[in-house]
């Protein structure tokens, strides 16, 4: 029960951030790199994120955000957390 009260707490603070665009809290909740498929860069470090977050976080993923339920989310190793099994 704890995990499960643990990752509520977790898609809140990513969920929140990201919808009321805290891209200062958002960064500092990443871990780096994120490494993405050629030809996009990776992101390194989280100065990198905030210049990226605006690109990110636009609508389309903000209204994707705002309707997940915490069962949609799952913990991918010690990486993080996904939800909609990546997409």
């Amino acid at each position: 029960m704890r995990q499960f009260y643990t990752l509520l707490y977790i898609v809140a603070l990513f969920s929140c951030s990201l919808v009321f665009a805290c891209k200062n809290h958002f960064a500092h909740l990443t871990s780096y790199p994120i490494m993405r498929t050629y030809p996009t860069k990776w992101i390194e470090d989280s100065l990198e994120m905030l210049s990226f977050f605006p690109i990110m976080a636009d609508d389309s993923l903000k209204n994707v955000l705002k309707r997940t339920k915490p069962s949609d989310w799952e913990q991918v190793g010690w990486r993080g957390y996904t939800f909609a099994n990546g997409v």
